[in-house]
């Protein structure tokens, strides 16, 4: 029983930051839903500096796109993981 609270504890925390990192996706890319050049294209281009607030919040959305899906990867290991644990 502890097993199974875990692992939908484990789940839960795996939508959690997916919802996080949908949120980053959508500061870099979600402009581009309006047809306009996101906040990446901007500042992979050179339109938009690294020392600008835009490239300060294009820089820190890849930072924490980046740890949100370690920390996903890592989550769906354990859940992983759980369901080979087999009990006698």
């Amino acid at each position: 029983m502890n097993n199974l609270m875990e692992r939908y504890r484990l789940e839960a925390l795996v939508h959690s930051r997916r919802f996080e990192a949908m949120q980053h996706y959508l500061v870099l890319y979600g402009e581009r839903l309006n047809g306009k050049p996101n906040l990446y294209e901007r500042y992979n281009n050179g339109q938009t500096s690294p020392s600008s607030e835009d490239g300060m919040a294009c820089m820190e959305a890849l930072m924490s796109v980046e740890h949100v899906e370690k920390e996903i990867s890592m989550l769906l290991s354990r859940i992983d993981a759980m369901s080979k644990i087999v009990v006698k």
